[in-house]
């Protein structure tokens, strides 16, 4: 800037000066991010580190994650597969607060929640991250393979398999009310596909009764679910001879008219009965029991 000062001789320089006056306003706090926030679980107040569970299939559960560092205070959210989870959110003298409800789920099993801290919109977020571990009910059991007709004394490989338990189910097979042991499993699909096989040799007496497979969470107790089938059970004729039930064996008389149950147990039933007599055949056309 030019200043003119009036003397008794004008003087003006012919150079002209400028000044720039640059007014720095009082230096304001600086925003101390937030550390990790911490993650409780609500129903033992115990912090969760890594993981949290394992939870029962269908349970409610909990969770709160706490920030007591940081200014300004920060915001707390709640992210899952990058969506934003619906939360409730409280502020004490403690610190921020920010809690979600957790319902333990098939689809939720091995899924990743994480929780961030922010207070300013230069730094990144702090955040803390758990996975769900939840135990699942088995979703289905079968007993594979061709059980279909069998024969008597003949070994087979029974083989029954089931999908969706975790820890992977415990798998028993039954005959009647008698459990059939030295059952043989494997795990596969990282554990969400269990087979159990093992060698059975049916009897005669085996014949139109159920084999059944049950399958059970092994932490579950109440988790369990059964396949069966009926058998069929091919055997040779098995005879039983009797003398008639009206008859007294200590009081036949000569001439007395006398009578026997022929009792067969055959699978395919029998086509044919042969009676002898002192090894000569009897005519066919005398009446036989066959069941």
């Amino acid at each position: 800037m030019c200043v003119c000062v009036r003397t008794s001789v004008h003087v003006c320089p012919s150079v002209y000066k400028a000044h720039v006056h640059i007014v720095i306003p009082p230096l304001l706090p600086s925003a101390v991010p937030p550390g990790p926030p911490t993650i409780v679980h609500n129903n033992n107040r115990q912090q969760v580190v890594g993981a949290v569970g394992p939870l029962e299939e269908g349970a409610h559960t909990e969770l709160t994650c706490q920030s007591s560092e940081g200014s300004p205070t920060p915001t707390l959210t709640w992210w899952r597969d990058g969506e934003r989870l619906d939360q409730l959110v409280t502020l004490s003298e403690q610190g921020v607060a920010s809690r979600i409800t957790v319902v333990a789920s098939r689809a939720l099993q091995g899924a990743t929640l994480t929780c961030q801290a922010l207070n300013n919109n230069i730094t990144e977020p702090s955040s803390t991250s758990i996975t769900i571990n939840v135990l699942l009910r088995p979703l289905s059991v079968r007993i594979v393979g061709e059980v279909g007709t069998l024969s008597a004394g003949r070994p087979v490989e029974l083989v029954c398999r089931a999908v969706g338990s975790r820890p992977p189910a415990r798998i028993t097979f039954w005959r009647g009310k008698h459990n059939i042991t030295d059952v043989t499993r494997t795990v596969m699909n990282n554990g969400n596909v269990t087979t159990g096989s093992v060698i059975f040799r049916p009897t005669r007496h085996d014949d139109g009764r159920h084999v059944r497979c049950i399958a059970v969470n092994p932490t579950l107790a109440h988790a369990v679910i059964e396949d069966s089938v009926m058998l069929s059970v091919r055997y040779q004729p098995e005879v039983a001879l009797s003398l008639g039930a009206a008859l007294d064996p200590e009081a036949i008389k000569e001439g007395d008219d006398v009578y026997f149950t022929c009792t067969i147990h055959a699978n395919p039933p029998a086509r044919r009965v042969q009676w002898l007599h002192n090894v000569s055949p009897y005519p066919p056309s005398l009446p036989c029991m066959a069941g």
